[in-house]
């Protein structure tokens, strides 16, 4: 995968890998616990050779990713579960600045 890149969204300075064709469809990798954006090394080559451009952000709480204010929760989840609207808040802005479709539920 390429090096670390960062775009900033209201709430977090993201950290994410990002390879692929530049052209490619665009497809982001979202991580779980304990997992990180290297979670998906292996199975990356694949989607690029098939043609995709793979986005792979490291969560909130995770990795290099930051957090803008120290009011903002430190965690994706809520008691326990994963908070797919977290994950949405989180990615989408960075998807708008690179030109990728938005996370649907």
């Amino acid at each position: 995968m390429n090096s670390v890149l960062h775009c900033d969204t209201p709430l977090l300075h993201v950290a994410y890998l990002n390879d692929g064709p530049q052209d490619g469809v665009p497809v982001v990798l979202l991580h779980g616990w304990p997992d990180d954006a290297t979670t998906y090394a292996r199975v990356s080559p694949v989607l690029h050779e098939a043609g995709f451009r793979t986005f792979s952000p490291w969560l909130r709480g995770f990795g290099p990713t930051s957090f803008l204010s120290k009011e903002i929760a430190r965690a994706i989840a809520h008691h326990g579960a994963f908070d797919p609207e977290k994950a949405r808040i989180d990615v989408e802005p960075a998807e708008d600045k690179r030109h990728t479709p938005h996370v649907t539920e």
